[in-house]
């Protein structure tokens, strides 16, 4: 028995080492301190030992998730060691697995910087992933649904059943990746896809770069007019948001990280 503790405890010690040395000189290395990855190591056990103890796997993508943040996730305010608790979470889940969670995370922490209620957010992520949807459609219904939250507090809609119908009709029109639905990603990054929503006669388009042929829901037609109108704000890699109300539409260039926009 001491001899099974002996070896397992070795185990242990060499798999936090090689969490270490990724953190050290991994595809993530630049972006860290040597304080950190001594902190990614330690976290790494504590996950491991601690109730409840987690798997190697799980344990080490947490760390990995730890080291993407905040590059990865658009927001450099971010608490990148409360992503590790939150990545936890969703790998218990029986639904939940590294592809899944990963972009979950990045998700997560849009909704936060835009502090439109994220309690749910990871039952909805997963209900997406049992209903077969990539993982990147997922985020992309998820990203809808949140800006579309936020399109509320700034009282361009008044109904949050707006916001969730787009999202369940995404579950059912985004199974088939060769779909080509207003609400689907277009096989775009979640990130970059393009859409618009409408509440009656109101509604919100994003628009990335020339987007011209995605569907506007308040005129029944392509982008195209409307990013004639703003040709001269349009760049190279610029996210556009037209809100349509009254008859008129205003245009707005959105940051680069279009989730630090609030």
């Amino acid at each position: 028995m001491e001899q099974h503790q002996v070896k397992n405890a070795e185990v242990l010690c060499h798999r936090a080492l090689i969490v270490w040395i990724e953190c050290t000189s991994g595809a993530q290395s630049n972006a860290v301190t040597a304080d950190m990855c001594d902190a990614s190591a330690g976290s790494y056990l504590s996950c491991r030992t601690e109730a409840p103890a987690r798997s190697h796997q799980v344990c080490a993508a947490g760390e990995q998730e730890y080291l993407r943040c905040p590059g990865s996730y658009g927001d450099p305010f971010v608490d990148c060691g409360d992503l590790r608790r939150s990545y936890y979470e969703c790998r218990d889940d029986p639904s939940g697995s590294d592809m899944s969670c990963g972009p979950y995370l990045e998700v997560l922490s849009v909704c936060r910087t835009l502090a439109t209620g994220c309690a749910d957010l990871l039952h909805k992520f997963l209900t997406c992933a049992d209903a077969e949807l990539s993982p990147n459609e997922c985020a992309f219904g998820q990203r809808m649904r949140i800006y579309c939250l936020r399109d509320i507090k700034e009282g361009v809609f008044h109904s949050a059943d707006t916001c969730d119908a787009q999202w369940r009709q995404a579950l059912t029109e985004c199974v088939d990746e060769d779909q080509r639905s207003a609400l689907c990603t277009m096989g775009a990054s979640w990130r970059d896809a393009s859409y618009s929503i409408c509440e009656g006669p109101k509604g919100v388009a994003y628009l990335k770069d020339r987007a011209t042929e995605t569907h506007i829901c308040w005129t029944g037609g392509r982008a195209a007019e409307l990013l004639n109108e703003a040709a001269e704000d349009i760049w190279e890699d610029t996210y556009m948001r037209v809100v349509h109300v009254n008859g008129e539409n205003s245009y707005e260039v959105m940051h680069p990280n279009v989730e630090e926009t609030t």
